[in-house]
């Protein structure tokens, strides 16, 4: 998750790789870690839902498990979308294991290492 978030700060990286995360940090701020006495408003400048084109501009890889029972496999399917429909996906790889949880498997460690090798 804080990939995306650092990648949004950080022009300097050339490529970034998410697992299992989220850059909706606002949205996640009220289902995964909820509090009542945080400031969900803090959260906007990091959040990608303003930052798809910062993220368009480098090589990304998301990869998630279709069955992720921690970080909601349905977060990663919207940034996906978003950038597909914003003609922001040129640089996107997004890769999807089927019936895998919330674990780091030896197929996305396979493809993390590949997407690095090619794009660093």
């Amino acid at each position: 998750m804080t990939a995306l978030g650092i990648m949004t700060h950080h022009p300097e990286l050339n490529s970034v790789a998410c697992l299992m995360g989220s850059g909706y940090f606002r949205s996640l701020s009220q289902t995964l870690f909820p509090s009542p006495d945080f400031d969900v408003d803090s959260l906007n400048e990091w959040d990608v839902s303003h930052q798809l084109a910062s993220l368009a501009r480098r090589p990304l890889l998301l990869w998630h498990g279709d069955a992720d029972d921690v970080v909601p496999p349905e977060e990663t399917f919207r940034l996906e979308q978003a950038l597909r429909q914003g003609d922001l996906a040129a640089r996107l790889t997004c890769v999807w294991q089927k019936g895998v949880r919330h674990r780091i498997t030896p197929e996305a460690l396979a493809t993390t290492v590949a997407f690095f090798q090619q794009h660093l």
